[in-house]
C-alpha cells in the first residue's frame, strides 16, 4: 500500500517589521485619496506587519474605523478580527456586515436596472454615467475584477476626450490595484494619446493634472511589479515634484473627504517622494541619483 501523502509544511509568518510610523494617524489620512477597501488593506498591512504591538494595535483600531464608514464587508470583518488579534475590543456590530451586503444588493439591481434603460434608449451619454457608477459602486466593496470590467466598457460610451482621460484614468488605477499589469500597459497608453490630443492649455488644467499624476503611481507599479527600480525612482521623483508645486484642488470634497467623479488612485501621492529616494538610493548611479532626487 502507498504511503499517505504527508501533508504540506504550514506556510510561514509574515515577516515583521520594527519601524514605528512617527504619526499614524496623518499616515492614515495620506491615504484618502485611495479607495476605502484600499485603506482599510493598507493600515491592517501596517497592523499585520508591525513589530511594535503599540502600532499594530492602533492600526487595527484605525482600519476598523474606516471600514465602519463604507460598504465592504469583508474589510469589516478582517478589521475585527485584526482589533481582536491584538488584544482589543472591537464593539462590533454584529449585524453591520450583514447589512451592509443586503443594501449592497438592493443598489447593484437599482444600477443594473439603470443601465439597462439606458441601453435600451441608446443614450451614449448615460451609458457612460451608468458604467462609471456601477464601476464606482463594486471600488466601494472591494471587487475590483468587476469594477475593471465596468470601467473599460466606459470607452465604448466616451464622446469626448475629457471622458476619454477619465475613463482611461479609472481603469488603469482599477487595473494597478488588481494587478492587471497588461490594463496597465494599455491605459496609460492611451491616455497619453488623449492627452495630447487635449492642447498644452488643457493638459494644464486641474483635472488633466490629477489624472498625469493618477497614471504616474500606475506606471510605478507597472515598473515595480516588472523589477525596474531605475525607472520607477524616475517616475516616482517628476510625481513628487508635481505633487509638491501643483495645486488643483477640487479632488476631495471638503464636507467629507470623499473622492468625487475625479476617481481613486492606485498609489498616494504622499507616498512618490518617500518610494522615489529610496529607490533611487537604491538603484541609480551617483550622477543619475543627483539628477533624480
Amino acid at each position: 500500500m502507498a504511503a499517505a501523502a504527508e501533508a504540506p509544511a504550514p506556510a510561514a509568518p509574515p515577516p515583521k517589521s520594527p519601524h514605528v510610523i512617527a504619526d499614524l494617524d496623518a499616515f492614515a489620512s495620506s491615504l484618502r485619496t485611495l479607495s476605502r477597501p484600499a485603506r482599510v488593506k493598507r493600515l491592517l498591512f501596517v497592523s499585520e506587519r508591525s513589530a511594535d504591538a503599540t502600532q499594530a494595535r492602533r492600526a487595527a483600531d484605525l482600519a476598523l474605523k474606516e471600514a465602519r464608514q463604507g460598504r465592504d464587508a469583508d474589510g469589516y470583518r478582517d478589521a475585527v478580527a485584526a482589533v481582536r488579534a491584538n488584544g482589543g475590543e472591537p464593539n462590533a456590530d454584529p449585524g453591520f456586515a450583514e447589512r451592509v451586503d443586503g443594501a449592497a444588493r438592493e443598489e447593484l439591481a437599482k444600477l443594473e436596472a439603470d443601465l439597462s434603460r439606458q441601453r435600451a434608449a441608446a443614450n451614449k451619454d448615460q451609458i457612460w454615467k451608468c458604467y462609471r457608477a456601477l464601476g464606482d459602486f463594486h471600488v466601494d466593496r472591494g471587487e475590483l475584477a468587476p469594477a475593471l470590467k465596468a470601467f473599460a466598457r466606459m470607452r465604448d460610451y466616451a464622446a469626448t476626450g475629457s471622458r476619454t482621460l477619465e475613463t482611461c484614468g479609472r481603469v488603469a488605477a482599477a487595473a494597478a490595484s488588481h494587478g492587471n499589469w497588461t490594463h496597465v500597459t494599455n491605459y496609460c497608453a492611451k491616455a497619453d494619446h488623449a492627452m495630447d490630443a487635449l492642447g498644452a492649455a488643457s493638459r494644464h488644467e486641474g483635472a488633466a493634472r490629477r489624472l498625469k499624476r493618477r497614471l504616474g503611481g500606475c506606471k510605478a507599479a507597472l515598473q515595480l511589479d516588472g523589477k525596474k527600480y531605475g525607472d520607477a525612482a524616475k517616475t516616482l521623483a517628476e510625481l513628487a515634484r508635481d505633487e509638491a508645486t501643483g495645486d488643483d484642488g477640487g479632488f476631495l470634497s471638503s464636507a467629507r473627504g470623499e473622492r468625487d467623479h475625479a476617481g481613486f488612485d492606485a498609489v498616494p501621492p504622499a507616498d512618490a517622494g518617500p518610494r522615489a529616494a529610496l529607490l533611487a538610493a537604491a538603484s541609480l548611479p551617483r550622477a543619475e541619483l543627483k539628477k533624480t532626487v
